[in-house]
């Protein structure tokens, strides 16, 4: 079994939910550049799996990055997210692993449309099989299991248990969080001789030794409590406090407690009624965080890309602008063009107009010797002699 550990200042990242669309390769990218110059990474992963080539591009990716991987499965490592667990030099999964499934590649029908023929299908049937292969051909290079035995697990979309993924090769160990508490308080706790039998008891505790000890144990406070154990379990244990570096018979406060450790222990009345694990609750708020991160990401893109579009708009618009510009003046100067000549021709008639008036004034001038008015013009006086000559002419008829 190997032992895992929790470090705050660890550099983790996290695969959850649909690969693809809960997490993509350019999530697990982002979350890697993230962490800056690292030489290890934990990659933890809960996933029920998704597209094929986002798992695979994400495996790519990890298995060619420097930093030494470690994949820890939690919950569930199912589908494509198996591919993905293999990227690390160490793979680790959880004792108490819900499902690590392997199966044949498929398609969601709804993916094909309301009307799907005989050819698509054929397509569809070929693109799946490739698929499969290729995804056999990855686990037999992995595990060196022939292909044929894993077609056939995987027809039967196989749920393997933590310890059976070890026996067939997708996994090197399981983990265990109260004896990865225990190999935490060796490693890193500053011990001096009144610790020597702590020590030994947590060494106890490791090789399954089950005769009654006093387990020292650390809250995030500072405080520090004596349990007396027997086996692995803490609860109904009774619990003492610690004072000056020995054990008491005063019983532990009443209450939570949280552990260095990432274990919470419910006290009442000197025994612990309950024991969870904080872990759990840190990597569930890990993955809250990162599909909020994910969030946040895609509405920054989606802004980048608004104003991006705006940006190549407004270019766009510049020479539409600046042409409608030019068409404005050349519109303007025409005009005023048309205007002047429109204003000349009008001058031009005008004066050809006050010229006709001034000689049809100049040839209804009267004369001057004919200016006197008791005088008749000579052109009247024919014209009555002519009237005279007619009148004489019809009476002699």
């Amino acid at each position: 079994m190997y032992v895992l550990l929790y470090s705050m200042e660890a550099k983790q990242i996290y695969i959850v939910g649909v690969i693809g669309q809960d997490t993509t390769d350019l999530d697990v990218i982002r979350q890697v550049k993230a962490l800056g110059d690292v030489d290890e990474i934990t990659v933890n992963i809960n996933s029920i799996g998704g597209i094929i080539e986002q798992g695979f591009s994400i495996y790519n990716y990890l298995k060619n990055h420097p930093a030494n991987i470690t994949t820890v499965g939690r919950g569930n490592v199912n589908s494509i997210a198996t591919v993905i667990f293999q990227a690390g030099n160490k793979r680790l999964l959880d004792e108490n692993l819900q499902s690590f499934v392997i199966h044949n590649a498929n398609i969601d029908p709804m993916a094909l449309g309301q009307s799907v023929d005989a050819n698509m299908l054929d397509v569809v049937s070929k693109h799946l099989r490739a698929e499969e292969e290729r995804i056999t051909q990855f686990y037999s290079d992995i595990t060196k299991i022939d292909n044929l035995t894993l077609s056939n697990l995987m027809d039967k979309e196989t749920n393997l248990t933590a310890q059976e993924a070890i026996e067939l090769g997708f996994a090197d160990s399981t983990f265990n969080d109260i004896k990865a508490a225990a190999k935490y308080y060796i490693n890193n706790l500053e011990m001096d001789k009144k610790a020597n039998t702590i020590i030994e008891s947590i060494k106890n505790l490791l090789s399954g030794f089950n005769a009654r000890n006093s387990v020292e144990v650390q809250t995030e406070n500072g405080d520090r409590f004596y349990i007396d154990m027997t086996g692995e379990d803490m609860t109904d244990k009774r619990i003492t406090v610690m004072t000056d570096g020995e054990m008491t018979d005063t019983p532990a406060p009443n209450g939570e407690h949280v552990l260095t450790s990432g274990k919470v222990i419910t006290v009442n009345e000197g025994v612990i009624a309950g024991v969870r694990d904080r872990s759990e609750e840190r990597f569930e708020e890990k993955q809250d965080e990162a599909i909020e991160d994910k969030t946040n990401m895609e509405e920054m893109e989606d802004d980048k890309m608004s104003k991006l579009i705006a940006d190549e708009v407004a270019k766009a618009l510049e020479p539409l602008k600046a042409q409608l510009g030019v068409l404005e003046n050349s519109v303007k100067a025409s005009t005023e063009a048309l205007e002047e000549k429109a204003q000349e021709a009008v001058n031009a008639k005008l004066q050809g107009i006050h010229e006709s008036l001034k000689n049809l004034t100049t040839n209804f001038k009267i004369p001057t010797s004919q200016s006197n008015t008791n005088s008749q013009p000579e052109h009247e006086s024919g014209s009555l002699d002519a009237v005279r000559a007619f009148r004489a002419a019809k009476n002699k008829k």
